[in-house]
């Protein structure tokens, strides 16, 4: 039987990086079977209110991790609409400790109510499949490969422009996938996004690492390096 292929081992954002982009509609978008972990038994101790544990899930074993989005969906008296929408800062077995998307830890209110709380309901969908196969999309238009030591992701200077390019693709993928009709809301988003992604990707530069043995940066119109 033909076995997946291994993914690739450096991906260029996170669900974190998309949400912050996207934020009011990533419960929207996030495909709603590519479930991290759920559950109702969500707890905020009242000295913690930006951990949220619970004893039905086993978030570190279900691959939640860092930069993951955690959706508090209730009770409704604290979380209103489609719910508060937090990012992964730790996590330790059933227990996760939050932070507001694109925030520095304990930054802004916590997620947790004044006195702590019992009964949260929680979802943790992800962009992860997405997020891989963009990455790998990444790595041939800029000429990145892990198995070479001086074009590999590790010896790039910074990240942050692929972070951008990956994240707004895998947005105009969704928004393209999720739009029913030429007009309406996602509509105007996705030509929104696309000049943001066209505009992302005329700018974005890969910089190695500044070492003598180093190959120049390259970007998309770069050609790749013979080995």
């Amino acid at each position: 039987m033909t076995q997946p292929i291994a993914p690739v081992s450096t991906v260029y954002c996170t669900d974190e990086s998309i949400c912050k982009l996207i934020h009011d509609d990533f419960a929207a978008l996030a495909p709603h079977d590519q479930l991290l972990a759920a559950g109702t038994d969500g707890v905020f101790a009242s000295n913690a209110l930006w951990v949220l544990s619970s004893a039905s899930a086993n978030f570190s074993g279900q691959s939640v991790t860092v930069g993951s989005i955690v959706r508090l969906t209730g009770p409704r008296g604290f979380y209103k609409g489609d719910g508060n929408k937090y990012a992964v800062s730790s996590v330790s077995g059933g227990s996760v400790t939050l932070r507001n998307v694109g925030q520095q830890d304990a930054v802004g209110q916590p997620p947790g109510p004044i006195g702590g709380a019992t009964g949260i309901s929680f979802v943790v969908a992800t962009f992860s499949p997405q997020i891989e196969l963009v990455s790998y999309e990444l790595n041939t238009k800029f000429g990145i490969d892990p198995n070479f030591s001086l074009i590999s992701p590790d010896r790039i200077y910074d990240l942050r422009a692929l972070e951008n390019a990956c994240a707004l693709t895998v947005i105009v993928q969704a928004l393209s996938t999720s739009s029913r009709t030429k007009d309406g809301d996602f509509a105007m988003k996705i030509r929104i996004f696309q000049e943001r992604l066209s505009g992302a990707l005329s700018i974005c530069q890969v910089r190695w690492n500044q070492l003598n043995a180093n190959p120049p940066p390259t970007n998309r119109f770069s050609t790749r390096f013979s080995r």
